[in-house]
């Protein structure tokens, strides 16, 4: 006896399907009986084959839905690409849209879609799952214009909205979902959390951060909802609630290295460093990623452990023997060491794997300065403003010639203009350190603590600030020097 391929096997699951789903709708009750009883092994069969067979098992959902086998309603794997900045915007973010919920105990439904709706979903969701997105709309669209509460297809148009890119469209959808499911549908934590990745992705970080904690309410084991809640609060800087939620998303999936990442860096940002370096190494170790080794090695460098840093920079540097952001680090090795020709050498080998980068001109520059090589500073500084005349960096290498000679009044007023013409927060954030150095070095402590502190309101990331207030703050209580006004 011969054996059926895997197309023949699942042509002949599938017309047996559509025959009973045909005959459910007329049949006796014990006819309807022995239907449900078949439907329910098939159904069976499509649980033990379902990642091969997708669309089968959609449809073995919707008739589950409409007769209500077995009086649970299942959202399966849905996975759309979103392209997503990071809730570190970049950094990262668990940007596409995965979605694997658990089976939901549900109230009775009597809703049943009619046979026309079926069909049309059934078109949009293999377009679906293609990735044929917009192929996809039209069909998802017309399911649920005949058919206003076929809330599966409701869910998938929005889906495919935000996919697009279309997002007012999938959140007007989405919201529709959750005012029109029944009380307890999955549909709803589905809904929220899409909306909750709708505006993380419009930086509305707040509002977001109400959908993806609904969601928890709604169903805690969702998944990456841990990651996208605790995004959620590391992008309003709330890094001790961001490392709560990122703790209890590791409990649930501890192979998450970006969960291990971000609590690295929300410790960080919190000047708790051995905890930042236990959990950065901890994402090293699953991840093996390059980002996340020189994460570690600058946290040594603001612990002044230069010699750990150079020995992670020295592990990077084996399996990334030409990265230009390796040499860049161990020249700041040097440079804290006063070590300047060695510092030169190796910004400038930085410099040739990766000469765009003005961030390594500046660094030589900034060498010199220290050096005091004015005239070879002045030159890195061209350099800079040929490529890009509105550069701060122009600013900052300016004010810091003129501070390395005591000509205070020029580097402040090269600052502050410099302010009033760069509008971006991180701009911003920059100067502000500078300027929060600046009144360091003329001794005016408290109007340097208000720098440092705006900084970091602009840019979070700068933890040098976060160094500065932590000693002016610890000086100016404890009255070590009386702070000048």
């Amino acid at each position: 006896m011969g054996f059926l391929s895997s197309y023949e096997y699942f042509d002949n699951l599938f017309e047996n399907l559509v025959a009973i789903h045909e005959q459910l709708d007329t049949a006796t009750v014990n006819q309807k009986e022995q239907l449900i009883a078949e439907l329910k092994d098939i159904k069976s069969e499509g649980d033990n084959i379902y990642k091969q067979w997708m669309v089968l098992h959609e449809y073995i959902d919707i008739l589950d839905k409409e007769y209500n086998l077995s009086g649970n309603v299942n959202i399966n794997n849905i996975d759309t690409n979103i392209n997503n900045e990071s809730i570190d915007s970049i950094d990262d973010q668990k940007a596409s849209m995965i979605v694997e919920n658990e089976s939901s105990n549900t109230k009775q439904v009597f809703w049943v879609a009619d046979e026309e709706s079926v069909a049309t979903f059934r078109k949009g969701l293999g377009y679906f799952e293609l990735l044929m997105y917009q192929n996809s709309v039209q069909y998802f669209q017309e399911t649920v214009e005949k058919d206003p509460n076929f809330m599966m297809a409701r869910v998938y148009l929005g889906l495919c909205y935000l996919s697009l890119g279309k997002l007012s469209e999938a959140e007007a959808e989405l919201k529709k979902t959750i005012l029109l499911s029944e009380q307890d549908s999955p549909y709803i934590a589905l809904s929220n959390h899409a909306l909750g990745c709708i505006y993380a992705q419009l930086e509305k970080y707040e509002i977001a951060q109400k959908y993806f904690e609904e969601v928890v309410r709604l169903n805690p084991n969702f998944k990456n909802i841990y990651f996208n809640l605790g995004a959620a609060y590391y992008n309003q800087r709330k890094y001790a609630e961001a490392i709560e939620v990122f703790a209890k998303g590791i409990q649930k999936n501890s192979d998450d290295w970006e969960m291990y990442y971000l609590i690295g860096k929300s410790s960080s940002f919190l000047m708790d460093f051995e905890n930042a370096l236990k959990y950065n190494k901890k994402a090293f170790q699953l991840s093996n990623k390059l980002e996340v080794g020189l994460t570690i090695g600058k946290t040594y460098e603001l612990m002044n452990r230069i010699d750990k840093a150079k020995d992670i920079y020295d592990q990077l540097k084996i399996s990334h023997p030409n990265e230009s952001e390796l040499f860049h680090r161990y020249s700041w090795l040097h440079i804290y060491n006063d070590n300047y020709r060695q510092a030169i050498l190796l910004v400038k080998k930085a410099i040739s794997l990766n000469p765009k980068n003005l961030t390594y001109i500046f660094t030589l520059a900034w060498i010199y300065i220290h050096s005091k090589e004015y005239q070879l500073a002045k030159k890195c500084l061209d350099i800079i403003k040929n490529a890009n005349k509105y550069s701060i960096l122009l600013s900052l290498g300016q004010a810091k010639i003129y501070l390395s000679n005591e000509q205070y009044k020029q580097a402040k007023e090269e600052l502050l203009l410099a302010i009033k013409l760069h509008q971006s927060k991180t701009d911003l954030g920059i100067l502000a350190f500078h300027l929060g150095y600046y009144w360091l070095k003329c001794k005016q402590y408290n109007k340097a603590l208000s720098c440092f502190k705006a900084s970091l309101r602009y840019t979070p990331h700068l933890t040098e600030s976060n160094y500065y207030i932590k000693v002016l703050d610890k000086l100016i209580n404890k009255k070590i020097f009386q702070p000048i006004v």
